[in-house]
């Protein structure tokens, strides 16, 4: 869900949130109280890292892989801005 009137490439720390499908365990499952990652979720932990290397406008904050979540934040530095701004708008 997107806000409507929300410039999404505005500087500042934004929440991210990609949930899967039907709730389908796809990043991996918790067992004895503890996350293990399957092939996708070591996907998407290993990629987050990489955000800085072709984005370096992005630095990176905190992140959580779940079963059936992703959630970030990440922070917008004021450099490029407009690119960003451009980049969100072609992909909304």
């Amino acid at each position: 869900m997107r806000l409507q009137n929300w410039s999404y490439g505005s500087n500042g720390k934004h929440f991210i949130t990609i949930c899967t499908c039907e709730n389908e365990h796809f990043f991996g499952k918790i067992a004895n109280e503890k996350m293990y990652l399957n092939t996708i979720g070591e996907l998407a932990d290993k990629y987050w890292y990489e955000i800085p290397n072709h984005f370096p406008y992005v630095h990176l904050d905190q992140f959580t892989v779940m079963p059936i979540t992703f959630m970030s934040l990440l922070n917008l530095m004021t450099l490029m801005v407009d690119a960003v701004g451009k980049i969100m708008t072609e992909i909304a």
